[in-house]
């Protein structure tokens, strides 16, 4: 039986603070409620403290310790499970319907941890999973005179590379993304890694270009209220975080993926996330505005050069300009008559880039999705 500390030792802090993580035996409900029992005062505990306090400076200027309560013991178990999915050491007879229990119950631990827009708690849960999607094992293949033998995330026993040159020794080292390998188990672990981003809405809207799971919105629209987008952005500190943090990753690159994962859900039974989601795409256009313009020039031009996703990220703001100008333009915006006018440049430079027939298209998908609110054009 793991306890409470050794769990936050092995796991937790690690999880957090970097080092190797170690993955045991699913702990599920059973294991919240003896974690939950415990004391909650050891070494290892107060090194996590401080670790998530550290991430939580980060994102804000004056954070909240980040309590260790119910929630995030709930994130942690569903993390630790949902890697004992790609566990190499996992026995078979946990596979099939031994892994469709494990990811059922990742997705219950989650859905106890209630939507909020309340900025200290999306931090204080991003603080214990900033790192999620950046986990990873090292995979070792070594191949000798006689064949090969393969090691996940196993070191190889040192009697393989004796002798290299007589036995004709060689090792291959490759990474193993272990968040992208359990959302592959075909037994839940998709919906597991979904819900599990879905729960930390800072951790998913941080992370636009991890590999798998692919951002998608769907933890933040899906089986959460359908708020979890604007609850996510709603305070301006954190929506600054998030628009700061895509303009440093690359606008052509971040703002491609909102774009692909906007465009997917756009239409006639839009939410009000979906909504809230045109606004953000206008708030980054805004910064890419402001930004000066050879910010502005590299990311028309890279989307001129690059895939449909990145064309729709420009394509988006000129349909939206052009079908609801009061939402592409913020009220001091449309104040400021200078300012105004450069929006507008740069909403046709966007069309331009674009293509005019897409951004018909996006027009069409930005009208239906908006549903006859106010100050649509004609």
């Amino acid at each position: 039986m793991l306890h409470r500390a050794a769990f936050i030792e092995r796991f937790v802090l690690p999880l957090v603070a970097g080092g190797e993580v170690h993955v045991g035996a699913p702990l599920g409900f059973g294991g919240l409620g003896r974690l939950l029992a415990e004391e909650g005062d050891s070494e290892a505990e107060r090194a996590l403290s401080s670790a998530r306090w550290r991430v939580a400076e980060g994102c804000v200027v004056h954070p909240e310790p980040p309590p260790l309560d119910e929630d995030s013991l709930r994130l942690a178990i569903a993390a630790h499970d949902l890697f004992f999915l790609a566990h190499p050491d996992a026995p078979d007879a946990a596979r099939g319907e031994g892994h469709r229990r494990i990811a059922a119950a990742c997705v219950a631990l989650c859905g106890g941890v209630a939507p909020t827009g309340a900025a200290a708690a999306l931090v204080a849960r991003h603080t214990l999973l900033h790192q999620l999607p950046l986990v990873s094992r090292t995979d070792v293949r070594v191949s000798f005179w006689a064949g090969r033998r393969d090691f996940r995330g196993q070191r190889p026993p040192a009697r393989l590379s004796a002798w290299p040159r007589l036995r004709r020794v060689s090792e291959e080292r490759w990474q193993v993304g272990t968040l992208a390998e359990a959302a592959s188990d075909s037994a839940g672990g998709a919906d597991a890694a979904r819900v599990l981003l879905g729960a930390s809405p800072l951790t998913d809207l941080l992370t636009p270009l991890r590999q798998s799971p692919a951002f998608d919105l769907g933890g933040l629209l899906g089986g959460r209220g359908g708020d979890g987008l604007a609850l996510a952005l709603g305070d301006p500190a954190l929506c600054r975080l998030v628009a700061y943090r895509w303009l440093e990753e690359g606008i052509d690159r971040t703002g491609a993926a909102f774009a692909a994962a906007l465009v997917r859900r756009l239409g006639p039974r839009s939410s009000d996330d979906l909504r809230f989601g045109l606004l953000f795409t206008a708030h980054l256009h805004l910064c890419l505005v402001l930004g000066g313009e050879r910010t502005r020039g590299e990311a028309l031009r890279a989307a001129g050069r690059g895939e449909a996703a990145q064309r729709d990220f420009v394509g988006l703001f000129a349909a939206l300009h052009k079908t609801a100008p009061s939402r592409a333009l913020p009220a001091d915006v449309r104040a400021d008559p200078s300012l105004a006018a450069r929006v507008a440049e740069h909403a046709e430079a966007c069309a331009t880039t674009c293509g005019a027939a897409r951004v018909r298209e996006l027009a069409g998908l930005v009208a239906r999705t908006l549903d006859g609110s106010e100050n649509l054009a004609a």
